[in-house]
């Protein structure tokens, strides 16, 4: 086993959130190069939205309280 402790949501969104600084703003010398790079941009920023929505929870479809009386 190893002496570093589980990673929590926040950690992982942060390291998601490292890579994809890492990967922004370079400048890529092939057109391949580019595009396999964009994708990566693009789904490191889906994963941070999907860690978001599961860590808050789908609000929407939370039943509303009754108004006090």
């Amino acid at each position: 086993m190893s002496d570093d402790p589980a990673l929590t949501d926040d950690d992982v969104y942060d390291l998601l959130h490292a890579a994809l600084l890492s990967f922004s703003h370079r400048t890529v010398a092939t057109k391949d190069g580019q595009a396999v790079l964009a994708t990566a941009i693009r789904q490191m920023e889906l994963l941070q939205r999907a860690l978001i929505i599961l860590k808050e929870g789908d609000r929407a479809t939370e039943p509303e309280l009754p108004p006090a009386t």
